[in-house]
């Protein structure tokens, strides 16, 4: 928990996530050879955090854009949206999220009651896939293998 409002891209570096995504992000049959951008997985982001071989972000306008590059935009514009709403499923589904008023700083474990509504909302679709894994036909794991039994 932090004590006053952090900008995102302070909380991105704090987190050391661009880091540990370049040690176990790796495509599988990927080789040192491949372009960077072929040998991660990577995460969409907004354009504040910049590019690297794990982020990837909308293009800038810097003079017009290309067709391509609007087109790419507006895409992964809309993907946001839908994994967006995604987070607010969490907060949607488990009200002992939305008690923010009754939580605080170093007296409540924020952190760790939301990692526990993420851990439940995924294991829930486990079993009933959510909007999210039905519109990018990514179904979802059983909960064997979500839970590594």
């Amino acid at each position: 928990p932090y004590h006053a409002p952090q900008n995102d891209m302070g909380i991105y570096a704090e987190s050391k996530l661009e880091q540990m995504m370049l040690e176990k992000a790796i495509q599988p049959g990927s080789s040192p050879e491949d372009p960077l951008e072929w040998q991660y997985f990577q995460i969409y982001g907004d354009s504040a955090y910049g590019l690297s071989p794990v982020m990837i972000s909308p293009y800038m306008a810097i003079g017009e854009l290309t067709p391509s590059q609007k087109e790419w935009n507006k895409a992964m514009g809309q993907v946001r949206i839908s994994v967006e709403h995604s987070f607010g499923l969490v907060s949607q589904q488990w009200p002992f999220m939305n008690c923010v008023q009754k939580q605080k700083i170093w007296g409540t474990h924020c952190g760790t009651f939301y990692k526990v509504a993420v851990l439940l909302t995924n294991a829930k679709s486990c079993l009933c896939p959510n909007q999210t894994t039905v519109r990018y036909n990514c179904m979802p794991p059983s909960l064997e293998e979500y839970f590594h039994c």
